[in-house]
């Protein structure tokens, strides 16, 4: 029997050919191919209120909730030494995938969370809000390809996530704002190299968040179709 999962899609303005503005849909690729490659259908979800159905009306024909990365021109929030809040930087997004998460929980289904959507399940499952990144140690924001990793993780000992992926070592990055502790509930079980929390799972055993993109590395190293296996494989039971 197959497993559909759900991936929400960024909603956004863009310019046409006549220079007026329309609404497109924005997601990469590589979410639809992972979850096709780990046996799953992928079922692509937008999330502004205006152009999507009510959270628990999606998630009745779904297996399993994958929270993408991604989504508006970054520059816009960063310039002039703003430093905005995760909802900031897209409300109607931001409000729709905190009620798709709170449905999805309530509902029992596997959730997994990718950069953006990492970021977005901590707060709403009660963390702390995120900060954004000062230069430093690490770069989070890499200017390499997407499939290429660039900075180390340290693993925490016996963790589930890491055993699953074999604990790599080495993990793409593009993101500037962070999380430096979990909700309750939740283990966080990877960090970069200055403390940022890179992965954690939750204690019942149905959400998984990764700060970096499993999507692009499995490109060059197919462990990390593990964790879409595991959203499939986890939508079944």
């Amino acid at each position: 029997m197959r497993r559909f999962i759900g991936i929400t899609v960024h909603t956004g303005l863009e310019p046409a050919s006549s220079q007026a503005l329309e609404v497109h849909y924005r997601l990469t690729a590589q979410y639809t191919r992972a979850v096709r490659e780990a046996g799953g259908v992928p079922v692509l979800l937008p999330t502004h209120p205006e152009y999507a159905a009510e959270p628990w009306a999606v998630l009745e024909g779904l297996d399993g909730l994958l929270l993408s990365g991604g989504g508006g021109n970054r520059a816009t929030f960063f310039a002039q030494g703003a430093r905005p809040s995760l909802r900031e930087t897209n409300p109607p997004r931001y409000d729709y995938e905190v009620a798709l998460i709170q449905a999805a929980r309530a509902a029992g289904l596997p959730l997994l969370g990718i950069c953006r959507g990492f970021q977005t399940l901590v707060e709403a499952e009660g963390g702390p809000p995120v900060e954004l990144l000062e230069p430093g140690t690490v770069q989070h924001d890499q200017t390499e390809a997407p499939h290429h990793p660039t900075h180390p993780l340290k693993w925490a000992a016996e963790s589930w996530l890491g055993a699953t992926l074999q604990y790599p070592t080495q993990v793409n990055s593009f993101h500037r704002q962070g999380v430096r502790q979990v909700p309750r509930g939740w283990q966080a079980v990877a960090w970069a190299v200055d403390g940022m929390v890179e992965a954690m799972e939750s204690q019942e055993g149905l959400g998984v968040g990764v700060q970096f993109h499993p999507e692009w590395l499995l490109e060059q190293d197919l462990r990390f179709l593990a964790l879409f296996r595991w959203l499939v494989r986890k939508g079944a039971t």
